[in-house]
């Protein structure tokens, strides 16, 4: 039987989010349907039942009724994806966002670069709000940097067989977690270390909203950590962590940064905003 992609998307309940999540949905659904896409809903549902009817005509949806954090909520997902088989009948996983979206083919594409190549195992691209076919991109082999530049959870298809089961996403790491932001990172980190080979495409196969340079700050803590936890994986990844460490000062300078994000912050949090 051919193997399919498995898509995780989470998504905290309002009316601007379940668009958006419609939409990302609506993106790929005609043009590519050898995917599984479960999503976890957070909030109270009752107010989106014909949304929900929707989105379950052609993913899997489960739910919890508080805000959690979103490391949290992918490592539900993933062991409801292997409690419930999916993960077997899977050969790749991706990790969208419920505000981004697939144009052209790009989503049928990329899944088909990982069925002609069986040693491919990372594949990462750019995002934008101005999206780009893949038929008019050329790929490169992925690098460290690129990985560290562009790994974004919404740009990152890894194969099923290069994650670590025991340790899917750190729950420190990510947004509504002690640490925000740098769970894709670390993510992308250990995987790129087991895999074989990796392609980077400079170019935006997947639609999102531009990134907003003046909030980057937010999430340096994150990433910072995430650079620190792995230091050692890689020869190179002490050089990132310094240059990092460089881009923080800065984010101080000139964006009042809290000096404190250079730490990691050992607090749990109850919840947190779905800052977009």
């Amino acid at each position: 039987m051919p193997k399919k992609l498995l898509m995780l998307t989470t998504c905290i309940v309002n009316e601007e989010n379940i668009q958006d999540l419609l939409r990302m949905v609506r993106s790929y659904r005609d043009d590519f349907s050898n995917c599984i896409h479960l999503i976890l809903l957070q909030g109270d549902l009752s107010n989106f039942k014909s949304a929900i009817s929707a989105l379950e005509l052609s993913t899997y949806i489960i739910s919890v009724p508080n805000v959690i954090s979103l490391s949290k909520a992918r490592n539900i997902m993933f062991e409801h994806a292997i409690s419930s088989g999916f993960l077997d009948l899977c050969e790749v996983i991706a990790f969208p966002d419920d505000d981004c979206w697939y144009p052209d083919n790009n989503l049928s594409d990329i899944f088909t670069l990982f069925e002609k190549n069986k040693t491919l195992d990372l594949l990462v691209c750019r995002y934008s709000a101005s999206t780009q076919s893949l038929h008019q991109s050329k790929g490169q082999n992925l690098s460290l940097k690129q990985l560290v530049s562009y790994g974004s959870s919404a740009t990152l298809f890894t194969r099923v067989s290069c994650l670590d089961k025991k340790n899917f996403f750190d729950e420190s790491l990510g947004i509504g977690s002690p640490n925000n932001g740098g769970e894709d990172l670390d993510f992308a980190l250990r995987v790129f270390k087991k895999s074989r080979h990796g392609i980077f495409f400079d170019h935006p196969l997947v639609g999102h909203s531009d990134k907003v340079v003046t909030k980057n700050y937010r999430y340096f803590q994150g990433s910072f950590r995430a650079l620190r936890k792995n230091l050692f994986l890689h020869p190179l990844i002490p050089l990132f962590f310094i240059r990092k460490f460089l881009v923080g000062i800065y984010y101080v300078l000139r964006f009042g940064m809290p000096v404190r994000k250079f730490f990691s912050s050992p607090q749990k949090l109850k919840g947190f905003s779905n800052e977009k």
